[in-house]
């Protein structure tokens, strides 16, 4: 059922600390209602240029709040009202301290604005809450659902600089707005200096459906009614005479026609009420749905408006309500109620999709098919360096290396060269295996750059010319350091204070910073021998466990496979979220890497490389 709002107002009197306007309009034009609602503003400034008439510059500011909110019918109401104050502000910003505060009620929806300093409070369920609180020169706005009882506050900051919040809760309490406003009215005015200090008091409420009734003189009482109805009966039954009264048995006696009639009337009647029930109660349950169906589908409209407009602001908070809406609209779909605008919002729904929360679904292109270049090949793992890709097939010991910008591809390195290859590494041109008896340059005649002298298993990554080995029995990272003979003695790359488990390390990445993802899922990020916090923040749902990740000099953000949910994760380098690419094509990645240059992630599926084009940059 929508609320009705009732209100009242309040006013110091303009004096030497500037003055305060209430404002309330509702539009007579239907469509501009259903639009722009009903608006309340208070208006004030401390202060104003010399000889200005208070009133006329009331009027000024108020006539243009209300051109700008009703005047343009494009836009939600939500971004409306922003847009209208942010406007007033700045235009009337040569008036020293002008604050404004606003709520719009449009399809059972409160929207607010505050700015300059203005506040705006709710008390709901015995609790007295802060909605907004403007800072000078700032707008603040935000939207929600009204609830039968809520009783809301906006006022100037010299209103709450002279009541404290118990004060205006005790007065409140119980009361309608006129009387909150008889209350505090004595108070205000028995002060001085109380030009600037303004408020308005909404309470929702839900109005009792109004009956005609006849008029108070023509009226009868029911007692009087039920009295004389009997004493006109009584009187009937004393002209009646005493009669006797015999039974007889009819034995087989048939029974009249007109009886059957009669019985047949009401057998039929019988059936038409128990008709009528049955399409009472089915109507009954169709306007239920039809009433949570509207009342569902203007949550999910305003939702939206509000995730759109709040995006550049609050990603964050944008995501969460297109969340909301997103499920709503699912839900709305299962209905048969407003089919068209219902198909109209879900295109809306999968076009934020994409800006707001950065979802982006597309199908993975073949990019290179190495099953045809190489018969058998099954790549295992992917490094990228200068623009080229190396695959590395460990059981068929061959590498094959792909130019991202043309796509050439060729096998470079067969069983050969790799012999005993575990892994590959990769710096400009230079190719390393890695093997149990060391690092090996496969170009330079299977030449070992490096000895094995680490215990157990290792995980390598050839950076800026340096060498760096992951020993993952002593949980420790040696760097060796290149020269023009080739690698300096190993070196420990971790500073004495860092006590980091790398027992469980799959995958090492550099980029200046070493990351290391681990065989549950964690990434571990390490700058300068030092451990840094790192987490996936804001992404929804949750990686349940990374399979790969990606991360370059070159590129700006940080890239996570998550093979079981079929999607590539984007973050920044400090984790917060940027975009998600689904597929279920991607569930069968086993590496990635990206060129950002070219705008393509690259997958390993095995015998073939698919690409995506990277939208989010």
């Amino acid at each position: 059922m929508p609320f009705e709002i009732i209100s009242a107002k309040l006013t110091g009197n303009p004096d030497a600390a500037g003055w305060a306007q209430i404002y309330e309009f509702s539009p007579d034009d239907e469509e501009k209602y259903k639009l722009r609602g009903k608006l309340f503003a208070v208006i004030s400034t401390s202060t104003k240029e010399v000889g200005m008439d208070t009133v006329l510059a009331g009027r000024e500011v108020l006539s243009r709040l209300h051109e700008e909110y009703f005047g343009e019918t494009s836009g939600s109401s939500f971004s409306r009202l922003k847009i209208s104050v942010e406007k007033v502000i700045n235009e009337f910003s040569s008036w020293e301290d002008i604050q404004i505060a606003c709520v719009s009620y449009v399809n059972n929806v409160f929207n607010v604005a505050a700015g300059g300093g203005a506040r705006i409070v709710v008390l709901r369920q015995g609790d007295l809450s802060t909605i907004l609180q403007s800072q000078s020169g700032e707008v603040q706005i935000a939207s929600g659902i009204p609830k039968e009882g809520d009783f809301v506050i906006l006022a100037t900051s010299q209103f709450f600089n002279r009541f404290s919040q118990g004060v205006l809760k005790g007065a409140i309490q119980g009361r309608d707005p006129k009387e909150v406003v008889e209350v505090l009215a004595p108070i205000i005015h028995s002060g001085g200096l109380t030009g600037s200090l303004g408020a308005s008091f909404l309470k929702v409420v839900t109005l009792a459906p109004k009956f005609d009734q006849a008029p108070a003189g023509n009226r009868i009482e029911p007692t009087e009614m039920f009295s004389q109805g009997v004493k006109n009966i009584s009187g009937l039954f004393k002209g009646l005479k005493a009669r006797a009264v015999y039974v007889r048995n009819v034995g087989d006696e048939k029974v009249p026609p007109k009886k059957r009639v009669l019985a047949s009337i009401g057998a039929v009647l019988l059936i038409t009420l128990v008709v009528s029930i049955f399409f009472g109660i089915r109507q009954k349950r169709n306007n239920d749905l039809q009433k949570e169906f509207e009342e569902n589908f203007s949550v999910a409209v305003h939702e939206l408006d509000e995730a759109e407009t709040l995006y550049s602001l609050n990603p964050d908070r944008a995501r969460d309500l297109f969340y909301g809406a997103r499920e709503k609209v699912l839900g709305l779909s299962k209905e048969n109620f407003k089919e068209e605008e219902v198909a109209e919002l879900k295109k809306k729904i999968e076009e934020g999709g994409r800006k707001i929360l950065g979802e982006h679904t597309q199908e993975p292109l073949t990019f290179v098919d190495l099953g045809l270049l190489s018969q058998g090949f099954d790549g295992d793992s992917l490094v990228f360096s200068d623009g080229k890709v190396f695959v590395f097939d460990k059981e068929g010991k061959r590498i094959v290396s792909v130019e991202i910008k043309s796509k050439r591809a060729e096998v470079i390195a067969g069983t050969n060269l790799l012999g005993k290859a575990e892994a590959i590494a990769v710096y400009s041109d230079r190719v390393f295996t890695i093997t149990p008896e060391g690092i090996f340059e496969i170009f330079e005649n299977s030449k070992k750059v490096i000895e094995a002298e680490w215990d157990g298993e290792i995980l390598a990554y050839s950076y800026a010319g340096n060498f760096y080995v992951l020993e993952k029995s002593g949980s420790v990272i040696w760097r060796y350091a290149g020269s023009e003979n080739g690698f300096s003695a190993r070196r420990n790359w971790l500073t004495e204070s860092v006590v980091v488990d790398l027992t469980d390390a799959k995958q090492i990445v550099i980029n200046g910073s070493i990351w290391v993802l681990k065989d549950d899922g964690e990434v571990v990020k390490l700058t300068l021998g030092n451990l840094q916090a790192f987490g996936l923040k804001n992404v929804a749902p949750d990686v349940d466990k990374a399979d790969a990740i990606f991360v370059s000099e070159e590129t700006e953000d940080f890239y996570v496979l998550e093979s079981d949910g079929g999607r590539v994760v984007v973050v920044n380098k400090d984790g917060e979220y940027k975009a998600q690419y689904l597929s279920d094509q991607i569930k069968n990645a086993r590496s990635l890497v990206v060129s950002e240059e070219e705008k393509k992630l690259i997958l390993l599926t095995g015998n073939k490389l698919f690409s995506i084009d990277l939208e989010h940059l």
